[in-house]
């Protein structure tokens, strides 16, 4: 089962109502925070943690505290091996997927125009021939882009990985012999949105978070 807690930010918050939640983080975080110049990251950052923190309580994890978080080499953020955790962003859209039973990535990105050709590098001949028999070619570039990403994250690597290793087919991904099953999540119009498993036909359950 993987469970997905996801919010719209309503930006900005209240000085009250942003005081609130500030407090509630420790104090790399809030560090972090500071440092950030767009307001964006700011409240991306603290709605992911916000996320994470409502669904370790719902998910019975009674013991969670953010100050407890570590941090791998590649500084993706684990707790304890009793459940995989994950967390995405872009834009206004912040999600936070967790599991108790398999390995699992997540990714969102706003769909938008871009030059394709500054992200060749991530393209294989699979993904090129994907893109050019696709209807919009801008919504196929972000479906290859968010399960990459959330393969990477599964990992535990993010873009450490050469990416064009990662072939794409109709229902997984695989990368070095290694199948990650992938379903599209419907988060918000215009927004491309993939969680990946490393087992197949996971149960999905989103609930959207209010704060």
């Amino acid at each position: 089962m993987i469970f997905i807690f996801h919010n719209k930010i309503n930006a900005p918050f209240p000085v009250k109502k942003w005081g609130f939640y500030f407090q509630q983080m420790p104090e790399d975080i809030k560090e972090r925070i500071r440092r950030y110049r767009k307001e964006e990251n700011k409240y991306q950052l603290l709605t992911g943690r916000l996320l994470l923190k409502e669904g370790m309580n719902q998910l019975g994890f009674k013991d969670f505290d953010l100050e407890d978080l570590h941090y791998n080499e590649n500084n993706c953020p684990l707790w304890k091996s009793t459940v995989n955790f994950n967390i995405a962003h872009s834009g206004n859209i912040v999600g936070c997927a967790f599991s108790k039973t398999v390995a699992i990535g997540l990714d969102i990105e706003k769909v938008r125009k871009i030059n394709l050709s500054d992200f060749e590098y991530i393209l294989n001949d699979l993904d090129q021939q994907n893109i050019k028999k696709a209807q919009n070619t801008y919504q196929a570039f972000f479906k290859i882009w968010t399960i990459k990403e959330a393969v990477t994250k599964a990992i535990g690597k993010g873009l450490a990985l050469d990416v064009q290793q990662i072939y794409i087919y109709e229902n997984f991904a695989e990368l070095g012999g290694q199948k990650w099953y992938y379903h599209s999540l419907n988060l918000a119009e215009d927004f491309a949105a993939h969680i990946v498993s490393n087992e197949i036909s996971q149960l999905l359950e989103l609930q959207e978070i209010y704060f």
